[in-house]
């Protein structure tokens, strides 16, 4: 049974849905589920975490992760795209815009902040695709949204060109980011180049090439432990016995106080995501500190062969 994350190192000038097609018909069965966690634009490379099987059904849970981005910009510059493969014009400046002026406007891109992603993106409007909707000319309203910016930094700046180094949570547009420090300092800006390098944890030197997915196997012995989408949430062992219990529905005990935890099997391969029941009762004095439990995703079920998948795992070092 195929389970788990692939992570591909997306090269540019590919969409992420080609990418997924490419494992897709590297696995050839049309019976298995594949999906990725967040798109990556065309111009932008780096990973693109490629889930098999029912880590499908950990793409909400794995949007908690952070990302980590390096961008380059160019200065004096605007696009409708944001990025260099729109229609790119000059914007005269009144004063050069220094490293200094940078890093200093970046300060209130720091947080929680709102931003209004490019009208070329992904995001749904009425159920279409934005970007099908700016190139057909139709005319929309772009909703603002709140994002996270954990860490930004402007790494360096010269002769109008500035990189940054971001790490960020789910649906930040790095493309704007840039734009909006540029646009603080008084001038604009689009995006020539991006890398997304890390993923919860997961990194680039992690990921496979697109070009060398050609096969079953290759996908089999890049294939990484779904636990991986997950690094958040506390791991909970439990016996035979009780996967049982969530196998067939029914609530279990757990030594944990977490609100959700990933309960796994007792070689540590993952078997459900599950949450505290708030105000329920200790059923046994054998564990006097277990708290209730119920299941809200199974990933194991009485048919399965649960362990005939081979993954990699990481090193007990890694966090």
């Amino acid at each position: 049974m195929l389970f788990g994350v692939l992570p591909v190192n997306k090269p540019t000038g590919v969409t992420s849905r080609k990418a997924v097609n490419a494992v897709v018909r590297a696995i050839c069965d049309r019976k298995v589920k594949v999906g990725h966690t967040g798109t990556l634009d065309p111009l932008a490379s780096g990973v693109l975490l490629v889930v098999i099987g029912r880590a499908t059904r950990l793409v909400d849970e794995s949007h908690l992760n952070s990302k980590r981005y390096s961008g380059s910009f160019l200065l004096g510059k605007r696009s409708d795209t944001l990025d260099v493969d729109g229609d790119v014009a000059d914007v005269p400046s009144s004063h050069p815009v220094s490293h200094r002026d940078l890093k200093e406007a970046a300060r209130q891109f720091v947080g929680t902040i709102t931003q209004s992603p490019p009208r070329y993106s992904a995001i749904h409007i009425d159920g279409q695709r934005a970007h099908d909707l700016a190139r057909r000319g139709k005319e929309f309203e772009m909703p603002t949204r709140t994002v996270a910016v954990h860490q930004l930094d402007v790494v360096s700046a010269s002769d109008g060109e500035f990189r940054l180094d971001v790490e960020c949570g789910t649906g930040t547009y790095i493309r704007t980011l840039g734009c909006d420090i540029a646009v603080a300092c008084g001038t604009s800006a689009v995006m020539s180049s991006l890398c997304r390098y890390e993923v919860g944890g997961i990194s680039l030197e992690e990921c496979v090439r697109l070009d060398q997915i050609q096969s079953l196997d290759d996908v089999t012995n890049g294939l990484l432990s779904p636990l991986r989408l997950v690094p958040h949430l506390e791991q909970v062992s439990v016996s035979p016995e009780t996967i049982e219990h969530i196998i067939h529905g029914r609530s279990f005990e757990l030594c944990s106080v977490a609100s959700k935890v990933a309960v796994v099997d007792q070689r540590g391969e993952l078997v459900a995501l599950a949450e505290r029941v708030l105000g329920g009762a200790n059923s046994t004095n054998e564990q006097p500190d277990a708290q209730p439990y119920r299941s809200i995703s199974v990933f194991r079920s009485n048919n399965d062969m649960p362990h005939e998948t081979k993954i990699n795992r990481p090193q007990s070092a890694e966090s």
